[in-house]
């Protein structure tokens, strides 16, 4: 069993953690720009991505895929699978996720662990009051300026 030690207001950052990267790929492009160019990004391990190029790059994966994945680059040994919350206006509000050990995630298993945290994402964003689009027409979203 894995223990994630948390609780309420802990804060964890957003370029190594599956909720942090779904929030930040679809944050408006403006405002992604200034967070990336504005922020330096701690370094947990040699798997955390620091660079903002980097970084950039991941985010436009995680709009393709409409999941995000931390794998080992918060703590070693451990993986997680997030994805997007919108609400009524389409607007990114929150981010849900699984994680579990290398073993209890292995890579093979990623592909139906981000079918499920997408579609409970989509429930509850449609619980918002959220239309679910897909991660397409987020991506063309987040990058307009609005």
């Amino acid at each position: 069993m894995l223990l994630v030690p948390t609780w309420v207001g802990r804060r964890l950052d957003v370029n190594c953690t599956s909720v942090g990267k779904a929030l930040l790929a679809f944050t408006h492009e403006d405002e992604l720009e200034e967070i990336v160019q504005l922020k330096s990004f701690p370094k947990r391990n040699d798997n955390t991505i620091t660079s903002p190029s980097a970084l950039k790059r991941e985010l436009a994966r995680v709009r393709t895929m409409g999941y995000s994945i931390d794998d080992e680059e918060d703590e070693i040994g451990e993986r997680c699978v997030g994805a997007p919350i919108f609400d009524a206006d389409s607007a990114i509000v929150a981010a849900i996720s699984v994680a579990g050990t290398v073993s209890q995630v292995p890579s093979e298993r990623i592909p139906a662990l981000a079918n499920s945290v997408k579609r409970t994402a989509a429930q509850i964003s449609s619980r918002l009051g959220n239309i679910w689009k897909g991660s397409e027409v987020r991506a063309a979203e987040a990058g307009s300026s609005g």
